[in-house]
């Protein structure tokens, strides 16, 4: 009778489960890849939380494997999916190219004697879809082992461009205010209610410099932040990691150059203020099918607080943001050149990104109208969690 509908829009789920792409979304421009794969430089409260709903819908119904929150195994990992690569490179060689019914079956429409058909990516031939998201966020592998694995001049890339599979390093930047603000609500207000000795009485008591950059280069130090007061010698040496941006510091010229160049090898750096316009390109880049997902705000790291709203942090908005730009120039030099370029960047796309624009925040908002603010997948994935997936 065929296949039966119970996925998202554009998809279906045969009763063997294997999803089957229909028509794709108009606000999409390119169609679900045999190999695509992608790594979110997920900085803490850059809406890391509402990407990882996104990929789960693509795990769920577009065959993505999804490795979630802290990869440690990056170097290895690059290691295997280049050995894929290259058995996929070595099938094509073997494969009888010369006659119709082999080129068939390398497109994946038909399989031999009944068997599964291999899936044909450039001159690859893959057993299986290589679909990849990869979220990078609370871990000790440093940004810069990400570039080395995955950037423009690692090995992965050139074995990856025989495949036609593409590899993006994709992050977000929030503006300092705001990033600020998140992070203090989230986690630091409650530990300065019960003890404001240790960490201060204020945002502006606590606000380590440059918060965003040393999180995006080291994703540990975001624990220096978090946990560390500074009432005490201790915390106050712990969190002079801080200061390598600072001027007048001996690490900042070599700081600063490091922050620039690893953000440089980024394909994109989108922005969270303009967040359907980062997923519309990074859905361009990838692949990525399903983007209809709502937004998830994580609640405070303690389960009875309840954050007061930012304008009771900042009643003033254009001073606290003056403040914290003043506290955190290297983030704002480096957001204000994001935007820039982010903002060319869309430019770029021409006239139809804008109507793909209206047409995926018009689905988006039909979509929460549907499920509610708390709809999900059901969570299947542990899957694909840790070795399983490497």
């Amino acid at each position: 009778s065929g296949p039966r509908s119970i996925g998202p829009p554009g998809t279906s789920l045969t009763c063997a489960g294997s999803p089957t792409m229909s028509a794709i979304a108009p606000y999409l421009e390119t169609e679900l890849p045999a190999c695509s794969i992608f790594i979110d430089r997920h900085t803490h409260k850059n809406a890391g939380s509402s990407m990882r709903k996104i990929y789960r819908y693509n795990d769920l119904f577009h065959d993505w494997l999804s490795y979630y929150y802290s990869p440690v195994r990056i170097n290895s990992l690059s290691t295997k999916l280049a050995a894929v690569m290259t058995d996929a490179r070595h099938a094509a060689r073997r494969a009888p190219w010369g006659d119709s019914s082999s080129r068939l079956r390398s497109s994946g429409r038909v399989g031999p004697a009944g068997q599964p058909s291999n899936i044909s990516s450039g001159r690859c031939l893959f057993r299986a879809p290589l679909r990849f998201s990869i979220e990078h966020h609370y871990t000790h592998v440093l940004t810069d082992t990400l570039v080395e694995n995955f950037g423009a001049l690692a090995p992965l890339q050139q074995i990856a461009g025989m495949c036609s599979c593409r590899i993006v390093l994709f992050t977000r930047l929030r503006e300092p205010v705001q990033f600020y603000i998140s992070f203090y609500r989230w986690t630091v207000m409650w530990r300065q209610k019960s003890n404001s000795t240790l960490h201060g009485r204020d945002i502006f008591e606590w606000a380590p410099p440059n918060l965003q950059s040393s999180i995006f280069l080291d994703p540990m130090n975001s624990a220096f932040a978090e946990f560390t007061g500074i009432g005490t010698a201790h915390g106050r040496a712990k969190r002079a990691v801080f200061d390598q941006f600072t001027e007048g510091d001996p690490r900042a010229p070599q700081a600063r150059r490091r922050l620039r160049a690893v953000l440089g090898a980024f394909d994109l750096v989108g922005l969270v203020e303009q967040f359907e316009e980062t997923l519309l390109l990074l859905a361009d880049m990838t692949g990525l099918q399903h983007l209809l997902a709502p937004h998830d705000v994580p609640h405070s790291t303690h389960q009875r607080f309840q954050a007061p709203p930012a304008a009771t942090i900042c009643p003033d908005m254009d001073a606290c943001r003056a403040k914290i730009n003043a506290i955190a120039p290297v983030d704002a030099d480096v957001y204000a050149t994001a935007r820039t370029d982010f903002k060319a960047l869309v430019a770029a796309q021409g006239p139809s990104f804008a109507q793909r624009l209206r047409a995926l925040r018009a689905a988006r908002a039909a979509f929460l109208l549907k499920v509610g603010n708390d709809g999900q997948p059901s969570e299947p994935y542990h899957r694909y969690g840790g070795g399983r997936t490497a």
